[in-house]
């Protein structure tokens, strides 16, 4: 069953992921007028904050159920293994937003507008 979760977990962080590399998928094509245009800007804004959230949580909460178990049930432990799971999940979503200003700004090719 861990391992169920933990596959689950890190398909959550990769959507995150895909969701940040792609907001321009998420939406059906020609529903906004341009690409700087209020919704547009909100929709990627949007896809940053949910997929940043997505990634952070998919990350923290995989490590956190792979390495809980081996705690023996310490509650200090379980701290350890909470922070560092947290931690490495900050970090995923930093890597991720590096990521994502590294990669071209979407330009359409569709005649419908954008995305």
């Amino acid at each position: 069953m861990i391992i169920i979760r933990v596959l689950m977990l890190v398909g959550f962080a990769l959507l995150g992921r895909w969701m940040q590399l792609h907001p321009e998928r998420i939406v059906p094509k020609g529903w906004f007028i341009g690409e700087n245009t209020f919704g547009a800007r909100l929709l990627r804004a949007q896809a940053t904050v949910v997929g940043g959230f997505a990634v952070l949580a998919g990350t923290a909460f995989a490590l956190s159920t792979a390495l809980v178990p081996l705690t023996s049930g310490h509650s200090v432990l379980q701290v350890i293994v909470w922070l560092l799971a947290v931690t490495l999940g900050i970090l995923a979503v930093s890597y991720v937003r590096k990521e994502v200003k590294r990669q071209p700004l979407y330009r359409s090719t569709s005649p419908h507008r954008w995305p």
